[in-house]
């Protein structure tokens, strides 16, 4: 079931057919190039695929456009983790719908310990020492710190590790070439350089038809 990232970063990007049908799908086809490689007729006999998954798997356009995600992704110096990545979280990739592909900025290992750290983006300045206290305190005992590097309690659960030069990890709701909030922008670079920016999401060239072609073009 290796394939290549190309057959990976694909199957990832399809719009609706997320994570489930994606497994489904692998399981099906033994392995992720012949699931690139699949035609209509074949697709068609999977009752978990409806008629807009069936035209954007077979959509020559999605597949044309990998390798500028590709181009984009080595470019922003992100790397690609599949689910078949020995680097893969165990913890995530035991829920019921991993994502097929994580991109990552800096570092995870494989034996780390985590602990997710989040809370209110507007926390009470109480809640937002606690946050720090508490990160600090795990990192020394060389717990990773997981959190969301969002404004509040997230910012200052990752900045609590980092006083310390513990590890973090920041599991982001965007691409990783976009800073949000954008204060953080050195927060982010800290959290790379002591561990890890991580997101399900492809990192966006650009909104065009070109890059996301309607499911009938």
């Amino acid at each position: 079931m290796e394939g290549s990232l190309k057959d990976w970063v694909w199957l990832s990007s399809i719009p609706g057919v997320g994570a489930v049908k994606s497994r489904k799908l692998l399981e099906y086809f033994k392995d992720i190039h012949n699931v690139w490689n699949a035609g209509e007729d074949e697709l068609r006999n999977l009752p978990f695929l409806n008629k807009t998954d069936i035209l954007n798997l077979t959509n020559v356009k999605f597949k044309q456009n990998v390798d500028r995600h590709l181009d984009n992704i080595f470019k922003n110096d992100i790397r690609i983790i599949t689910l078949e990545d020995k680097l893969y979280p165990l913890y995530l990739k035991n829920i019921y719908d991993p994502p097929l592909v994580l991109y990552m900025k800096g570092s995870i290992q494989k034996e780390e310990k985590y602990l997710a750290v989040v809370g209110s983006r507007r926390a009470t300045s109480y809640g937002l020492d606690m946050a720090k206290k508490i990160s600090c305190e795990l990192a020394q005992y060389g717990i990773t710190v997981v959190s969301g590097m969002a404004r509040g309690v997230d910012s200052f659960a990752h900045k609590g590790a980092l006083e310390v030069k513990g590890r973090t990890i920041a599991v982001l709701g965007c691409g990783l070439d976009i800073v949000y909030p954008y204060e953080n922008k050195k927060l982010m670079e800290s959290i790379v350089e002591n561990g890890a920016c991580l997101s399900e999401y492809l990192p966006v060239l650009r909104l065009c038809r070109e890059i996301f072609p309607p499911a009938t073009g």
